[in-house]
């Protein structure tokens, strides 16, 4: 089963930023950049990933950003 959550930037006039999943049958976390998201607005995290052409945010990377 999976958990979705989207992810808003309260200094952004809650922007939506991605959606965190989290999946119970394999226990890890994993992020989704939202398609309208530009690199300059975005967290850190997701513009590093962005600028190299990702939308999906690995679970290793995922856990770091909580």
């Amino acid at each position: 089963m999976q958990k979705k959550f989207w992810i808003y930037d309260s200094w952004l006039n809650d922007k939506k930023m991605g959606m965190l999943t989290y999946d119970d049958d394999l226990s890890q976390f994993s992020i989704s950049v939202d398609k309208n998201l530009k690199p300059e607005e975005a967290p850190f995290i997701f513009s590093y990933f962005m600028q190299k052409g990702f939308i999906e945010i690995p679970p290793d990377w995922s856990l770091r950003w909580g």
